[in-house]
This record gives C-alpha cells, structure tokens and sequence, in this order.
C-alpha cells in the first residue's frame, strides 16, 4: 500500500486554493476540493486518535490513501498491525442521498470479498462515513439502522449490480454468487456517521487547522472594533505565549525527537527574552532587522501582532543556531545580536527579501562600515533566508565576486596598490557564513544527528558533537 507522508500532504495543501470562511459562520467544507477535504478529514481523525479514548482503544494509526485505486477507502485505521477502520469522505454541497450512500458501502464491501486483507476482524472494524454538509432522511435511517434493515432493502440488489457493473475490478462477479457473503458482512459492518456539523465542532477543537484550509474573515461587533482599535499590540508576555504554542503546533515534523529537542531550545530562548524585557527585544530584533529592511527603524515601530510570524522565523533560527552554541545570548548592539561568549560574537541578519546574492553582500559590508557599528568581535555572520541560486540548486555557498562589490562601496582604484589592499583586507576580514532559505529545514531531518551536521555546515565555527 502506498502511503503518502505529511510532507506530501503539505505540498498538495500548497497546490490547492483556500476557500473564504467568515468567524461568525459554519466552515464552507463544500467549497475544498475532494483531495483537500481529505487531508482535512485525515488530520481531524489523527488528533481525535491521539485524544480522545474512544477512538484511541480502536485505533492508534491513521493512513492517507494516493487516491487513486483505493479500493473504496480515503483513510485507513489501524491497531498496531491489524486494520481496524477505513474513512469513506464525500464533499458535496447538497445532502447524499440514500442510494449513494448505500452504494458507497457496498463497493468497499465487494472489494473486502476479493481482496480479505482490507479488514482483519469485522466485528472490530468500524466504517466511518464523512460527508461535508448532511445526509438525507432516508439515508440517516438507512445508516442508523444499516445492520438491521440492509438484508430487506427493496433496492438493494439493484445497488449492487449498478457497483458491479460500474467497476472493471469487479468483472466475472455475479450477484446471485457473492450476494450471501454480501449479506454477511454488512450486517456485521459497523457504520458511523460524521456530518459537516460534526466538522465544524472538531475543526473548532484543532484550531490549527483553521489555517491550513480556510481563509477565515473575522466579523466581529463594533464594541470588538473599537476595542481593537484603542488596543496597539498585543501584551509582550502573551505574545511570546502564542509564538511558544505556534512552534509548538508546527506540522510534519518528522522526527518526534527533534521536535521535543527543538521545543526545550524554543523554551530557553523564549525565558532568555522573557528576562530581557520587552524594550530591549525589540531593540534586538531591530538590529537583527535594520540591514535589509526599514520597516524596525525604530524599536518603538514594531509591533508584535504585525509581524507575528516573522519574528517566530527569527526565535525558530535562533533556537537553531542554540543546538551548536548552547551559550548564546542574545544582545542589542547594532551587528552583534548574538553573543558567542566575551570575545566571539555572532552577527545574525534575517531577511524575507529574495535579493541577488550579491546585492546582499553589498548591503552587508556597506552595513558593517557604518562608523557606529562595533565589528571589532564579529568573526561570523549568518543571513537568514537569502536565496541564492546556487543554493536552490543544492551547490553550497556562491563564489562571492568581492571584488565587483568592494568597488561600489570604495572609492579607491582598486588597481592600485592601496586598492589592492583595501580590497585584500576587506575580503578576508569576515567569516561569511550565509546560508539558503532551507538550510534551517529541521522538518525533514530523522534524527538529531542529522540536525546537528545539517547546522554546523550552515554555521561553521566551534562545533558542538551531540546534545
């Protein structure tokens, strides 16, 4: 079977457009596409799995099917190696009715019949059915009374042969040969429903998710607008409080240790600014800021609300760069926001520009030759999300053309002796360590060793060999 990994899923989120969703208003499950509502579906139940009892003690793993050839199965759910349910979605805006129901049931059924290993005990497996907005009357009593009244469905055989004849898979079948193992297992098949009211209450639950699939337009009242407006920001605490549960609730990360190791670096550096105060933060990320962007010019500027998830990206790398300098410290002097220890200091630049490696470099050295920037101690400096071609491309660091770039910041001939000079000094006087915008990727990585070589590459300097 082939499995899709949450990676995947995130690249087909990425594909598919988000639809409008008003605060004040149920979530428009209809308006995802099919394969999108089926990623929301399988999240829903994997947090369900991992919370809520009941369906913990019938299953412990949830399978994403390819979507195609699944053998009337979006979903897969599994008690250790056994298979213990399967999820059925179905996203229309109008009500299915009861014939589509049933013969949604009975093709899986068929498929069970030629192939046994889809089921491995059918009196503990459970059919869950989901649908984006309801089922008809009669479909409801169908699926309510399904074990009962199936065998006495007027139209059952009708149903079935309609699924026979639809499906290539399904030809030599007859009806009146599997209509008795047919029977035997619907009755013992174990159906649940689940409508899109049901979704918008487990969707509400995992609030996360809200992001991920819907563009939501907040309505709120005019007592809430003007609260908002007489309100500049939100509160320095609860703010570093929600960019804590944000990282924490970071998706498809492979590796549960690397998680738990970046959380307790995440931690630490949120207690680090915590004690600084918020004033001084903000004069920190300003100096980490101010090269390539005006937008922190003065610390009183920003706010925090504003720039949310910037400023998570900057705490995310910072934690990072924590795992090969433990010691960090974060400070405010203008080109030295990291701390190393008392004669090392690291210069951390994060940028979200897409600029030619190049123009970034020049912005660097017209910024370090500033004459209120202290560079004395700086012998490394990383810029955050650069992306340089040949980075994308996965060929390391570009070959930096110092010279074209130290002539549109000198005003010397370059050709002469003291030009040549300058031009040596200014080239060897930095250890430049820039890095693309996924050398941080910690997402991918399977273990923390793995983390730890991908950092010291980016990093370089004094390394740290384990945790």
């Amino acid at each position: 079977m082939v499995k899709i990994t949450e990676n995947q899923m995130t690249i087909e989120l990425g594909l598919g457009e988000k639809p409008k969703a008003y605060s004040d208003d149920s979530y428009p499950f209809e308006k995802l596409d099919d394969r999108l509502f089926e990623i929301l579906t399988y999240y829903i139940f994997k947090e369900e799995i991992r919370n809520i009892k009941i369906y913990s003690e019938r299953h412990n793993r949830i399978t994403l099917m390819p979507g195609v050839g699944e053998k009337g199965r979006d979903c897969t759910l599994q008690l250790n190696e056994k298979y213990t349910g399967v999820i059925q979605c179905k996203r229309y805006g109008e009500k299915l009715d009861k014939s589509n129901v049933a013969k949604e049931i009975i093709k899986f059924t068929i498929h069970y019949l030629v192939d046994n290993s889809i089921i491995t005990d059918i009196n503990n497996f459970t059919y869950y059915y989901v649908v984006s907005s309801d089922f008809t009357g009669p479909a409801i009593t169908l699926l309510d009374n399904f074990n009962t009244t199936i065998e006495n469905e007027v139209d059952l055989d009708t149903w079935t042969a309609e699924v026979l004849s639809k499906y290539k898979k399904f030809e030599g079948l007859k009806l009146g040969t599997i209509k008795p193992q047919l029977l035997d297992v619907l009755k013992n098949l174990k159906i649940e429903k689940i409508t899109g009211t049901d979704l918008n209450l487990l969707i509400d639950k995992y609030d996360y998710l809200v992001d991920k699939f819907f563009t939501v337009n907040k309505v709120v009242s005019i007592a809430e607008v003007e609260k908002l407006l007489m309100s500049k920001d939100l509160p320095f605490i609860e703010f570093l409080q929600l960019i804590y549960e944000d990282i924490n609730n970071i998706d498809g990360i492979k590796s549960t240790d690397v998680k738990q190791q970046l959380m307790r670096k995440v931690e630490i550096i949120l207690k680090q600014i915590r004690d600084l105060g918020e004033e001084e933060f903000k004069r920190i990320i300003s100096s980490i800021k101010v090269p390539f962007l005006t937008l922190f010019q003065d610390p009183q500027d920003i706010k925090f609300i504003d720039n949310k998830e910037t400023i998570k990206n900057i705490i995310i790398n910072l934690s990072l760069i924590s795992f090969i300098y433990p010691d960090l410290k974060l400070m405010d002097k203008k080109g030295q926001a990291v701390l190393l220890n008392e004669d090392r200091h690291l210069a951390y630049l994060h940028t979200v520009e897409r600029s030619e490696y190049n123009l970034v470099i020049l912005k660097l050295l017209k910024y370090f030759n500033e004459p209120d920037v202290d560079i004395s101690k700086i012998d490394s400096v990383i810029i955050g999300n650069v992306a340089a071609q040949n980075c994308l491309q996965g060929l390391g660091s570009a070959n930096v053309d110092f010279k074209y770039i130290i002539a549109e910041i000198s005003d010397v001939n370059m050709e002469s002796a003291e030009g040549k000079e300058e031009f040596y000094n200014l080239k060897n006087k930095y250890n430049f360590n820039y890095h693309c915008e996924f050398a941080f990727n910690f997402q991918t990585k399977e273990t923390i060793k793995e983390l730890i070589t991908q950092l010291n590459n980016v990093l370089g300097g004094d390394r740290v060999e384990g945790i």
